[in-house]
Parts: structure tokens; sequence; C-alpha cells
């Protein structure tokens, strides 16, 4: 069915001319008033990126690294426990970074607290997540607020508190 728009009458095919109302104006039915969003911190806006630019797979490598001094049982770790180790770092960084986003110190150290259960589990004794937070914290030091979430996780993991911390620091 192909009609033609003029032959459809007068003003067919014109676009409509009604003015609509103007936000705050009389007739206007905009949204109802909302509490004010809640404003997010500033935040890595990339995948895999820490506060500063800061690549996850660079943070993990030289906390890899750093760990061989401050943990000296990873010296002897097998290819295997070394790669468990690289992927654990990798997700400890991931929590990190998505404290950050969050601001939530919570979210990060009930994390941690899970892997001291899961670590402990595997045989790995839960003292060595303290040393991987100082690893870290050494590299993000111009970076306050991830201080202040790493900070807030040792403290907890230090006193003891929370599953998988029961091994002795």
């Amino acid at each position: 069915m192909t009609a033609d728009w003029r032959e459809a009458g007068v003003g067919a095919g014109r676009p409509h001319r009604r003015r609509l109302p103007l936000p705050g104006h009389a007739g206007h039915q905009g949204p109802r008033a909302r509490a004010p969003a809640r404003r997010r911190p500033a935040a890595p806006v990339r995948p895999g990126v820490l506060p500063g630019g800061t690549h996850r797979p660079q943070l993990v490598k030289e906390t890899l690294a750093q760990l061989e001094e401050r943990f000296p049982a990873l010296r002897d770790y097998s290819d295997r426990q070394r790669q468990h180790t690289a992927e654990d770092l990798a997700h400890i960084t991931d929590f990190l970074a998505t404290a950050l986003y969050t601001d939530d110190d919570e979210l990060f150290t009930g994390f941690l607290t899970w892997t001291g259960a899961i670590l402990t589990t595997r045989g790995v004794p839960a003292h060595s997540l303290p040393p991987t937070l100082d690893a870290l914290a050494a590299q993000l030091k111009d970076f306050p607020r991830a201080r202040r979430i790493i900070g807030h996780a040792r403290r907890i993991l230090d006193a003891g508190a929370g599953p998988g911390s029961g091994s002795s620091a």
C-alpha cells in the first residue's frame, strides 16, 4: 500500500509544530524530584588499570618480584606454585581496584580474609598476605586512597579478625 503523503490531507507529512513545555514551566510533566545521586569517587576508567595508570600485569609482576624479598619461602616455589601466586596477586589487585572504584575498604578486607582461608586450605600460610600488602602499598605510595584501603586490610589481618587469619603472623 503506497499512498502519496500529499493526498492524505492538508498538513499530513509536515512535522507536528506543537510546543512542548520546558522544565520548570507550567504544564511540564518532567521526572519527579529525586534525591541527588551519590557522587562516586575518582576511579579507574579502564579495566585492569589502577590509580595513576598503573596496569595490573605490571603491578602483579613487580609485587611478585618484591615478595621474593619479603617472603623468602616464595624462592623455593615450583613453577606451578608461582603461577598460582601470580593468579592470587591478580585477584588481589582486581579487588583493590574495585574497592577503590566503590570506595569500599570492607570489600577488599573481606576478600583478603577469605583469601587467607583459601590459602590455608592449599597449605600456604595466611601470613603470606601481609608482605603482599606491604609490597602493594610500596608501589602505590603516591595514592593515599589505595594506601588507606591496604592499611585497613593490613590492620584487620594483623589483629587476627576474619576467616583465614588464624595462622600465626
